[in-house]
């Protein structure tokens, strides 16, 4: 094994460690952890995985790709929990510390440069916290660092396959939290963004004036939504 590669996976470890280590330990925290959890926690009891619900409603305020991944996560232990919820934030946090360093080599050609970049990164206060909350910010993030790396490896190399994770970054990173992606376009023949999903425009979209749901510890699931 080369000696970047062994970094590179001992950056992935420690940074897998720091951002784990406890996330079982807290309930989820309103107003989002929770929302998202249950949208998450009724596409698995409902079964329907294209139109996400929270409390029997609709919920179109975000893209899908997050509560995808959650319910994945959760799918082990039957129902969504701390752990599940948060997981995909954990692993996005993780990668992109790897695209850091190894994007980081590229463009400034010194190992020790790229080695201190990641460490700065994963021990970042507000990265670290992020890493460990169950939003969307961290996915993004590592959507759009896989979208960088990508594309200055097809600037290097001219190697077409390199497009071909640039725009998977690029269509993951929409249907993580870029909301004009689900809005009906003005140039429909693009092709960059998906135009199937029910997405009214802001000035018809109705918006609930009920409070944002809250957390609370129950005997039976651990956390609720209300």
């Amino acid at each position: 094994m080369s000696t970047e590669r062994a970094r590179l996976y001992l950056l992935l470890a420690v940074s897998a460690v720091l951002f784990s280590a406890g996330i079982r330990q807290y309930d989820l925290w309103s107003p989002d952890e929770p929302r998202f959890a249950q949208a998450a926690r009724e596409m698995i009891q409902r079964g329907d995985y294209l139109a996400p619900h929270v409390n029997a409603q609709p919920y179109m305020e975000k893209p899908p790709l997050l509560f995808w991944l959650m319910a994945l996560c959760s799918a082990p232990f039957g129902d969504v929990n701390e752990f599940g919820a948060r997981m995909p934030s954990v692993a996005a946090g993780v990668a992109t510390v790897g695209l850091t360093y190894l994007l980081a080599l590229r463009v400034l050609k010194d190992t020790r440069l790229a080695l201190w970049a990641a460490i700065i990164l994963m021990t970042n206060l507000r990265f670290w916290w992020q890493a460990r909350f169950g939003q969307i910010d961290m996915l993004l993030t590592a959507c759009m660092t896989a979208g960088l790396y990508a594309l200055w490896r097809f600037d290097e190399e001219r190697d077409r396959r390199w497009l071909f994770l640039l725009y998977g970054a690029v269509a993951a990173g929409a249907r993580t939290g870029w909301r004009a992606c689900w809005r009906p376009w003005p140039w429909p023949r693009s092709g960059m963004c998906p135009r199937a999903w029910p997405w009214p425009e802001p000035s018809s979209r109705p918006r609930s004036k009920a409070s944002p749901p809250t957390c609370s510890a129950t005997p039976s699931d651990g956390w609720s939504t209300g």
